[in-house]
């Protein structure tokens, strides 16, 4: 045990220090292409570059909580009596897509809807080996339209259009409690009915 702790750690490490690379490469990418107009056509700036703080912090802790060593050999082996080559799965509330990837690796097709903007590039890079992965940029709901996504860029898992379950978490659930939502968008909101009509109806459905 205390030689897995120890791998963990190191991997933990390793994942914050190439975290911090990327958001400093970001940054000076960000400014260079500003100074220069040439660099602007031939290198197009980094979607990470306008990131703030409470992002960043909020990226690696799900980056070193759902991409951890050994995570996605677990959920293979969880989802594959469920999951198998060729079959169709919906992916609602992707987030950086750790199920999304290992429903593909068991050969699924994959439709994967998270709303948060912030969080797409960093989806579509862990499943980028997967093509059979489809990401959308939509939340889903009851009625297709927009809805207000209440977001927590500490805690992004937790980002929501439920108000009420928002409510409800935040003042009942001791875990929650420390959880600020700090900044609000409108974004669009699709069905279940929509998605099946569009790609068939799934074998497998993971909401969360």
């Amino acid at each position: 045990l205390a030689q897995a702790m120890l791998v963990v750690h190191q991997f933990t490490v390793i994942g914050l220090v190439a975290l911090v690379a990327v958001h400093v490469s970001a940054i000076l990418r960000h400014q260079m292409i500003e100074r220069n107009p040439v660099l602007a056509r031939m290198w197009p700036p980094s979607e990470d570059a306008h990131l703030g703080e409470a992002e960043w912090l909020g990226i690696f802790r799900s980056v070193a909580i759902y991409w951890r060593p050994g995570r996605q050999k677990g959920l293979r082996e969880l989802y594959a009596p469920f999951v198998g080559p060729g079959d169709l799965v919906f992916d609602i509330g992707a987030h950086l897509g750790d199920r999304s990837a290992a429903f593909a690796a068991l050969g699924a097709r994959v439709i994967a809807l998270e709303p948060q903007p912030h969080l797409l590039p960093w989806l579509r890079r862990f499943v980028r080996r997967h093509p059979q992965v489809k990401i959308r940029c939509e939340a889903v709901g009851a009625a297709p339209g927009n809805a207000q996504l209440a977001v927590s860029l500490l805690t992004p898992t937790v980002s929501t259009v439920g108000a009420l379950w928002r409510h409800r978490m935040g003042t009942q659930h001791p875990g929650f409690r420390g959880v600020r939502w700090g900044r609000t968008l409108e974004v669009r909101v699709t069905t279940l009915d929509d998605l099946i009509a569009t790609f068939g109806e799934p074998r497998f459905c993971k909401i969360d």
